[in-house]
């Protein structure tokens, strides 16, 4: 029988100089992921190369958050709300692999860039692109962050939100344009109850001179928007407004996926 040669302990990887206390917080996950069974305070310490002082403080504080537990009386594993954190990650994973040949194919059949918007607290951030095959294409970033006030995909979230939940944000942004007055912030919010009676949002220019946008929600079981699917081109072969012809067929996709993710009544 030949010899099992023993895994490699993780090399100790240093903290910089005025380390942050996130990056602390990370080094730290990190390291219990790194480790196939709970390590001790002393694993830790061995693997990230902070002190062991230093290091108990803060998993006392992750234990407190339940970001951390501790087993065995002297072993770190991961807490109750890093393994929520996992599955929420995981569902929206999930969400979006279910949803993606679907956009994929509508951007295929009208030949414009689409979209997915996820809101992730108070960020509204779209994750992900789909190109139209053999096609012209806008070529844009996934982890871009729009607002709720000036874009498409930002005021469909917002218009489904109730006011208590979307005001602060959009005071907020509006406050930050210098635009904040409560005539500005009701024309917002007759705005917001538009985008519902529709069921589409759309814009002109929002954000990039010539760009048009067509935005339209897909709701969970629970009714909640699960996601924003944006279409986004150029004028004049994008027109954008709530009865142009790329409008209806994104409406009816909206319908369809929202339908899959189990919701029974789409407005």
């Amino acid at each position: 029988m030949s010899a099992v040669t023993p895994s490699p302990s993780p090399e100790p990887t240093k903290p910089r100089r005025g380390v942050d206390a996130v990056e602390v917080v990370t080094t730290l996950l990190g390291a219990i992921l790194a480790h196939d069974h709970p390590p001790r305070l002393k694993d830790i310490e061995t693997t990230t190369g902070i002190p062991s002082a230093k290091l108990h403080r803060y998993l006392v504080s992750l234990v407190d958050g339940g970001l951390v537990k501790r087993v065995d009386g002297n072993r770190y594993d991961f807490g109750l709300l890093a393994y929520q954190i996992a599955q929420r990650a995981a569902h929206k994973g999930d969400m979006l692999s279910l949803v993606e040949p679907f956009i994929q194919e509508y951007a295929n059949d009208i030949g414009h860039t689409c979209g997915i918007g996820l809101l992730f607290q108070n960020a509204i951030t779209m994750v992900r692109w789909y190109q139209p095959e053999g096609a012209f294409s806008i070529s844009l970033r996934p982890g871009l962050q729009v607002p709720a006030t000036a874009s498409s995909t930002g005021m469909v979230f917002a218009a489904h939100l109730s006011r208590p939940q979307s005001e602060p944000l959009v005071r907020a942004e509006l406050e930050k344009i210098g635009e904040l007055d409560d005539e500005r912030l009701e024309a917002v919010y007759q705005r917001y109850a538009q985008i519902v009676a529709d069921g589409i949002a759309h814009g002109s220019g929002l954000r990039i001179p010539g760009l048009n946008s067509l935005s339209v929600p897909v709701f969970d079981r629970t009714g909640t928007v699960a996601m924003v699917i944006t279409a986004v081109g150029y004028e004049p072969s994008f027109p954008a407004g709530p009865d142009c012809s790329h409008a209806t067929p994104l409406k009816a996709l909206g319908l369809r996926l929202s339908r899959m993710m189990g919701h029974s009544y789409v407005p």
